[in-house]
């Protein structure tokens, strides 16, 4: 293949015509707000009027709905959880892995910790108190 080095790949390629294209996405100032080319309100203009009175309250849930949606999360999450728990169970082959009474105590400690944790949560929930939601890794 060759290359000369004098050929002008100028506005007959179409490099003029992408420019304008893109500028015609640039949006546009007006009277300190901008506006876009396209008609769509700017964020500045969206905050100005306020939210959408039709997209501004949604149904509440019924209590139907809410058990329907604990039972399916529920069903997912503990299904996820076991099968988690079911595969740390492989790691107890001595013939693949090793492992000291340290680390398998932390392993352990971890999950009755969480577990408790857990419980509490649940229990706090059922008594009309929320705690905040506190995130636990564990490195062995």
């Amino acid at each position: 293949m060759s290359v000369k080095p004098d050929t002008d790949l100028g506005p007959e390629l179409g490099e003029q015509e992408v420019f304008e294209e893109s500028y015609e996405s640039i949006p546009e100032e007006e009277d300190g707000a901008i506006i876009l080319r396209n008609g769509e309100a700017s964020a500045d203009e969206t905050m100005l009027r306020g939210p959408d009175p039709a997209e501004a309250k949604t149904p509440k849930k019924t209590d139907a709905d809410k058990r329907a949606a604990f039972s399916r999360l529920a069903s997912l999450r503990a299904s996820n959880a076991l099968d988690s728990m079911r595969l740390l169970g492989h790691l107890a082959n001595p013939s693949q892995y090793a492992w000291d009474e340290v680390q398998e105590a932390k392993l352990f400690g971890a999950f009755d910790d969480k577990l408790t944790e857990l419980r509490r949560t649940f229990e706090t929930a059922r008594a009309g108190t929320r705690k905040g939601n506190k995130q636990m890794s564990l490195r062995l």
